[in-house]
């Protein structure tokens, strides 16, 4: 199908004594029959729905290109073949857009209206090769070149074919008028799949399903997945009807109609290992769980601008907490923002300590902040980030349980994160209409250079040639790890509890994602 179309395309703009001539680049070394070797109906989906209908119907700012693309001299390019198929070069004699007195001045001879026809035809053939060629190489791409590689696991070993995939993703991006200050590079496959699904809008269980090939963890039930729609868009159907979440900690009636209106991921706790292991959330042995949702609360609901975290723990029913004591750990991979409008991971770690108002008084976190290499021990205020402990029953537990919530503020800009603002391969739109920044933090927390501080929506932590090498590198580290009480015993350490990876789609969707233990080699930083 896919090769029929780009032929019939390719017939309509040559010339009739043209001999049909493959699409260059990779449909042509690919050829026609690997690709439907290879789930062609993947790419007939993208080719179809996101670049004919999008370009045609649903994006009116293909008029605009040329002002979208300033970056990029092979977009400008496909531009001029778009203007010449809409009628010619904007200003020539055979433009809508000349003047009559020009037409009717610069009759042009019959010998070069036929070369002008031809080079139109040139043009048409250039910009339609170069647009469909990039498109499926750099969408598809992910689905072909990954089939029978040596990933191990979640992705700790040959972790340089879906990076080369993400790479192919930003440099189609970029011809779309998105150049991205920087194309994320991932330690692990389950990263790579949060990574795609957070740009692409693809479920991340099929792309899952959809590379069986590539690992364990690749496989249709070889991880567990779970995606919340930001609050706005999203509205939860209560009297009158919530738009965001307003108040933290979520207690009482709030709580009662988030939980059951998200979708978590299951957890069975461990003493022994190093990780929690991930489950189906019908295992009856499950005792973890983490939900995650973003919503407006900073700005009033306008827009998603905090990320809410929920660590629910169903064998602690215990509210008698030892006041002062450390009874959780979480990990949160946070982000700096710098005054120049770079950021810098800034991984931490949140001690969470009991008090009588279950508050985040006497909670602490840790990190580099300041980007000096020497971890600082802060109050959570001091970086934006608040946290609570709630008794309440939930969805999975009708008895009153454990549940300890995270608030995080987003760092989501245009300078970095310039998908989320426009996204050409979308078939929807997102939530965000400005810079999505946190107050500043007081000074010298964050530095000389250092602004504020969130979490950003990327599937990190991200990775380097040097730090993600082809060959033998080192184990992946969850974005969110948990320790909970596991219990409702008192001064006993507590037990590993959540193991997972973050990434926010483009439309504010919260996606996590984690693989089961059979297929994980990812570990938590404590």
């Amino acid at each position: 199908m896919l090769a029929a179309l780009m032929d019939k395309m390719l017939k309509s703009a040559r010339p009739d004594d043209t001999p049909a001539q493959p699409a260059k680049g990779w449909f042509h070394s690919l050829s026609c029959v690997n690709i439907r070797a290879h789930r062609l109906y993947l790419c007939e989906l993208v080719f179809i729905s996101r670049l004919a209908c999008r370009i045609k119907v649903i994006n009116p700012s293909i008029r605009n290109w040329g002002q979208r693309l300033p970056h990029s001299h092979r977009a400008q390019s496909r531009v001029k073949a778009f203007r010449y198929r809409a009628g010619g070069r904007r200003g020539s004699n055979n433009s809508p857009h000349a003047p009559k007195s020009a037409t009717n001045q610069h009759s042009p001879s019959r010998g070069n209206l036929a070369l002008s026809q031809k080079g139109k035809q040139i043009m048409r053939i250039r910009g339609w090769n170069s647009i469909i060629s990039r498109l499926i190489h750099a969408i598809a791409t992910f689905w072909l070149c990954c089939a029978g590689s040596a990933w191990a696991g979640d992705g700790a070993n040959g972790v340089l074919s879906p990076n080369t995939s993400l790479r192919e993703l930003c440099d189609f991006l970029e011809s779309f008028g998105v150049p991205l200050p920087s194309c994320p590079q991932v330690p692990s496959l389950t990263q790579s799949f949060l990574q795609l699904a957070a740009w692409e809008l693809v479920p991340t269980e099929m792309l899952r399903a959809t590379n069986g090939g590539i690992g364990v963890g690749g496989v249709l039930g070889g991880a567990v997945d779970a995606g919340n729609p930001s609050l706005p868009p999203a509205l939860i159907p209560t009297t009158p009807v919530t738009t965001a979440i307003t108040a933290f900690p979520v207690t009482g009636p709030a709580l009662s109609n988030l939980l059951p209106n998200l979708t978590p991921l299951a957890f069975i706790s461990s003493v022994n290992q190093g990780t929690a292991a991930a489950t189906q959330l019908y295992n009856r042995a499950a005792n973890m769980f983490l939900y995650a949702v973003a919503s407006g609360f900073l700005d009033h609901g306008r827009q998603p601008d905090t990320l809410f975290l929920f660590y629910e723990d169903t064998s602690r029913t215990n509210a008698n907490l030892i006041q002062g004591q450390t009874v959780a750990q979480i990990s949160l991979p946070l982000t700096v923002l710098n005054k120049d409008g770079t950021e810098r991971l800034a991984m931490t770690m949140l001690q969470f300590g009991a008090t009588n108002a279950g508050d985040c008084l006497a909670s602490t976190v840790a990190g580099d902040f300041s980007g000096l290499g020497t971890p600082q021990t802060l109050t959570p205020a001091q970086i934006g980030v608040d946290c609570a402990v709630v008794f309440a029953p939930s969805p999975i537990s009708a008895k009153a349980h454990a549940i300890f919530e995270v608030q995080v503020p987003l760092v989501v800009t245009n300078a970095t994160d310039p998908l989320y603002f426009f996204n050409p391969i979308a078939n929807i739109g997102g939530p965000f209409s400005t810079d999505v920044i946190p107050p500043p933090s007081t000074p010298p927390v964050l530095g000389v250079n250092g602004k504020s501080i969130g979490i950003a929506p990327s599937a990190v932590p991200l990775c380097t040639p040097t730090t993600c090498p082809s060959q033998n590198p080192p184990a992946p580290v969850f974005a969110l790890c948990a320790n909970l009480p596991g219990g409702n015993g008192n001064g006993q350490v507590p037990v590993h509890a959540v193991a997972a990876y973050f990434a926010l789609a483009t439309t504010g969707e919260t996606l996590l994602s984690a693989a089961l233990p059979a297929a994980s080699t990812s570990v938590c930083p404590f």
